[in-house]
């Protein structure tokens, strides 16, 4: 019975704790793994270059990740409410100021994306106000170059980064099962002390 109660208090208290949201590798400084190019618009355009890195070509002169041509680069993370995102940002610049698109995806499957107009240079697009209240993200990303000739123009981009805030209001089923943990182990005490 004692092993029961404890075990039920501490699963009770883990599902209390929240999941946060977290960007690895916004930098690249570790190669391009676990960004991933999820689509492919430049295709069969032989100058097409997908999303890589390369030393150098971030913006404070580390690594950054680089593509010719309409190639999606995408990260999934943990899944978090857009209520809870204090910052979300990224940094693009392009061989030419076009036209390339930010990507947002949430757990219902719902994509949002708009084109933006790149610069050459560095310009940091801040996403927070762009989010879809009530929904929770769940992947980030940005398109390469979309417009012109997409063989010749190169997007960079570096530095995601996301901020997640610590006043999470835990949800009522939680708090449903951290009462039963705690009433649990109330009841353990008290048959000791009958004992």
């Amino acid at each position: 019975m004692r092993f029961s109660a404890l075990a039920l208090f501490a699963v009770s208290v883990a599902a209390a704790a929240p999941v946060r949201a977290q960007i690895v590798n916004g930098g690249f400084e570790a190669g391009i793994a676990p960004w991933t190019t999820a689509e492919n618009f430049c295709s069969p355009n032989p100058g097409c270059v997908p999303w890589q890195v390369a030393a150098g070509q971030g913006r404070n002169g580390t690594a950054g990740a680089f593509a010719t041509g309409n190639f999606l680069l995408r990260q999934v993370i943990a899944p978090t409410p857009v209520a809870q995102i204090t910052s979300l940002s990224y940094w693009i610049r392009q061989s030419s100021g076009t036209i390339s698109s930010w990507y947002l995806r949430y757990t219902d499957n719902t994509i949002r994306s708009e084109a933006i107009t790149g610069a050459t240079e560095w310009t940091q697009v801040d996403l927070v106000s762009l989010l879809t209240a009530g929904k929770t993200l769940d992947a980030v990303g940005v398109f390469g170059v979309s417009e012109g000739n997409p063989t010749t123009i190169i997007t960079y981009v570096d530095d995601w980064a996301i901020n997640v805030s610590n006043n999470v209001v835990p949800e009522p089923s939680t708090v449903v099962l951290l009462g039963t943990g705690l009433a649990g182990l109330a009841a353990v005490v008290r048959r000791r002390r009958r004992a």
